[in-house]
């Protein structure tokens, strides 16, 4: 008969398959805690800063590291596959007189396993915390897949507590399709969300456009004269000024330097509560 304890090779292989399994789980759940770890970090230097937070968002493969790549001009790897962009990717970006942060978060896969959802949960933060969410959309699927995918999201975005945040939708890839083929996306998805704007993330196609849209969407700016006389801080200050709002204009005199500066309300609060 059978030796107790041996269960033919099959069961061995598998043992050493679920032994494999535990470690990748253990690996990867170590990676997780470092990218959170990472996340806050940035995230509070982020406030500090407090710079618009632009994050694209959307299905794994909707183009969205192309988009990100494109626009910020940044060496992306871009590949098919889930998790490609594991970690958030993020990057300044200037949009005509403001500078924003823009990050290309985790690829959406359908029926994401609630486990998934939990472990990624750190990554997805960054959508919630975003100002504009950019929903970047694969333009070459059939419109029902494409409307089953914007639903999918938009579902997600309210689990991650992203409710209220403006979207502008991207409907990417449209160097594949015929006009007629984008006049019908643009009106189903229209139907969805507001502001929807087609574009070819890998032919640069719209892409001022796009940034134009979510300019709009941003928080407004306001400006403000500001003096500063010359001591210790006056230097870092008008940096500060430099990095988180735009400068219009600038005075020196034998007493210091009046600044012409457009701010949003949050870092005028800040600055006010900076200044002597």
């Amino acid at each position: 008969g059978e030796q107790p304890g041996f269960h033919g090779l099959g069961a061995y292989e598998a043992d050493v398959y679920y032994d494999e399994i535990n470690r990748r789980i253990v690996s990867i759940n170590r990676k997780l805690e470092a990218i959170k770890k990472h996340m806050d970090l940035l995230r509070m230097k982020r406030r500090k800063y407090g710079l618009p937070l632009i994050s694209l968002a959307g299905y794994t493969n909707a183009g969205k590291s192309t988009l990100h790549r494109a626009l910020t001009q940044s060496d992306v790897e871009v590949a098919d596959g889930l998790f490609t962009t594991l970690t958030t990717k993020a990057s300044a970006l200037s949009i005509p007189g403001r500078r924003v942060v823009l990050i290309d978060s985790v690829g959406f896969i359908s029926a994401l396993p609630q486990e998934l959802l939990d472990a990624f949960r750190t990554t997805l933060q960054e959508i919630a915390d975003a100002n504009v969410i950019v929903l970047v959309v694969d333009g070459s699927d059939s419109p029902n897949e494409m409307m089953r995918k914007v639903n999918t999201c938009l579902r997600t975005f309210g689990t991650i507590g992203a409710n209220g945040i403006p979207i502008v939708l991207a409907i990417n890839k449209i160097d594949l399709l015929s006009e007629a083929e984008i006049e019908e996306r643009v009106g189903l998805l229209r139907e969805k969300i507001a502001t929807v704007v087609p574009i070819s993330a890998a032919e640069k196609t719209n892409l001022e456009e796009l940034l134009h849209l979510v300019a709009q969407q941003l928080p407004p700016l306001e400006r403000y004269m500001v003096s500063l006389t010359y001591d210790s801080s006056a230097a870092s200050l008008l940096s500060w000024l430099h990095e988180v709002g735009h400068v219009e204009h600038k005075e020196y005199d034998a007493n210091g330097v009046l600044v012409d500066v457009s701010l949003t309300p949050e870092m005028a609060a800040r600055l006010s509560r900076m200044l002597p």
